[in-house]
């Protein structure tokens, strides 16, 4: 049983049931955004499925025919190893998925790109990849030999965290390809093994603080503390 959320386009949330739904999220309509709710299910062959929550059947606004190929474009694609393995994120008017890379087979992987889509029409509003490919990134620097060029996955397959108010998107990074050896990638390797703060209008960096150079699995849990008395 999983919990199924109701979101709104303004990203409210509450708890709507328990379904047997392995990583489905509830978008319900508001006064703003006329449209029928729809289940957001993300699959192990890649693919966004979104359904109409009353009827079942695919919502054919989204990507034309209501499931979209979340391989596509991905470079270095091995068949069996690209996969959705969390919930997608919802903020405002967008959803925020990632992906799960078998990425302990060789270093040139797929890419561990985090994509923002319209929930209405799958349309790609933008996308960041973990690792640095841009040598004018300050991150690039980190990745020495030019490794960032020939590397993959980094990608957070884990569930990504949004914050409203802040309109960030907090995304948990994991090991760059290949997880088990780091001799092909030598630096710090920034972005990678970190939490990434996005904006998320724009998909740019706010901050990252890197945890540590290999594997850091799990949700970025936010919460207020208060200091002092």
């Amino acid at each position: 049983m999983l919990n199924l959320l109701c979101v709104t386009r303004e990203g409210c949330t509450c708890l709507l049931e328990q379904i047997l739904l392995p990583g489905a999220v509830v978008i319900t309509s508001c006064p703003v955004h006329r449209h029928a709710d729809r289940v957001i299910h993300g699959t192990l062959d890649r693919h966004l499925h979104v359904l109409d929550a009353h009827t079942g059947e695919l919502c054919s606004s989204f990507a034309g025919n209501g499931v979209l190929d979340l391989g596509l474009g991905i470079q270095n694609r091995r068949a069996g190893h690209y996969s959705v393995t969390s919930p997608v994120a919802i903020l405002k008017d967008r959803i925020v998925v990632g992906s799960s890379v078998g990425d302990n087979g060789a270093t040139n992987l797929e890419q561990g790109v985090v994509r923002a889509l319209d929930p209405i029409t799958g349309k790609l509003l933008w996308q960041w990849d973990p690792i640095p490919r841009d040598n004018e990134d300050p991150a690039a620097k980190t990745w020495l030999k030019d490794s960032a060029h020939v590397t993959g996955a980094a990608n957070a397959w884990a569930p990504i965290s949004v914050d409203p108010q802040l309109n960030l998107v907090f995304v948990p990074t994991s090991s760059p390809s290949s997880d088990f050896y780091g001799g092909e990638r030598p630096g710090e390797n920034h972005y990678s093994d970190s939490i990434v703060a996005l904006d998320a209008t724009t998909g740019e960096v706010r901050w990252f603080q890197q945890l540590v150079h290999h594997d850091t699995p799990g949700e970025p849990s936010l919460t207020t503390i208060r200091r002092g008395r």
